[in-house]
């Protein structure tokens, strides 16, 4: 069994060669390293070359594409990882020394065809775990209900099997460069549950310029990821609250983007049309946040 680690970039030169070096320390080198660069205009080209001509114990593989936004660096790192395992790590994460044994150690626990991967701890470069641990009690669980049944919130790191990742690729919007990991996850989370490894495999650092550090001008330049998001997660509600507050969003963010090709077509069609109004208000309420960046 082989794991890819798949890191897409953008001018990220420096911490992708930070990631090299922590990717020479592994214990276990059953991997492959694959780089989609997502259009740097920085050296990253150049030094990528570099390291992959340096003498290594695993294989390296860089892809250069336009500019896009990192779901469709994850698209074409899903249509080409030849692993058996898909580990997302960001240029400017890195792993522990004992990840990709940790996560090969695990293969026969997840050879069950309704395990969808594993889901483990991340943490920050102070040593601060970055979620609620996962619950010891069980092994196995949907992303979602670590969420609503065990409180678990907060950064993971994801490792999937590549076949499923391959089926469940992110939509490209025009104009739009960016759509959060939750609407590929929700639709692979809905194929089966996750195995619970509850140890670190991820040390984040968090950029001044990524989305992270830009939360809100990122989720209004880019609303028909929202608008998606918020349309497949109406059904997936357990309770009326949870299911008007998805509702509401839903109407905000279709009104920004103006994008009538992903409306909503659920079980839940009366009681999303009667909120609309409401949802009219939640869009001023974001225009006006629009309006102050």
């Amino acid at each position: 069994m082989i794991v890819t680690v798949f890191t897409p970039t953008y001018n990220r030169k420096e911490k992708l060669k930070r990631l090299y070096a922590n990717l020479l320390e592994q214990t276990c080198f059953e991997f492959e390293w694959l780089i989609v660069d997502d259009g740097s205009t920085d050296e990253t080209e150049a030094v990528i070359k570099q390291l992959i001509e340096s003498e290594n114990n695993f294989s390296i593989r860089y892809l250069k594409k336009n500019n896009g936004g990192k779901h469709t660096a994850y698209n074409i790192g899903a249509r080409e990882a030849r692993g058996d395992l898909f580990m997302c790590v960001d240029s400017d994460d890195f792993l522990e020394k004992d990840a990709i044994e940790k996560v090969l150690d695990l293969k026969k626990d997840i050879q069950d065809s309704k395990i969808n991967g594993i889901v483990a701890l991340k943490k920050d470069i102070g040593g601060n775990i970055l979620s609620n641990k996962l619950p010891q009690k069980i092994k196995k669980c949907r992303m979602i209900d670590l969420e609503r049944q065990y409180n678990c919130r907060g950064e993971f790191t994801f490792v999937f099997k590549t076949a499923i990742v391959k089926k469940y690729l992110f939509p490209i919007i025009d104009n739009e460069k960016f759509m959060g990991e939750r609407v590929v996850y929700d639709q692979i989370d809905q194929q089966g549950k996750m195995y619970l490894l509850n140890q670190v495999l991820t040390v984040c650092e968090y950029c001044e310029d990524g989305y992270t550090q830009n939360f809100m001008s990122v989720v209004l330049n880019n609303p028909t990821g929202y608008q998606i998001y918020y349309s497949q997660r109406i059904d997936l509600a357990i309770s009326f609250r949870e299911r008007f507050g998805y509702i509401v969003r839903y109407h905000a963010f279709k009104r920004i983007a103006n994008n009538d090709e992903y409306i909503y077509k659920g079980a839940n069609k009366f009681l999303v049309a009667s909120l609309s109004p409401v949802g009219y208000l939640a869009y001023r309420l974001y225009m006006r946040k629009k309006r102050k960046l």
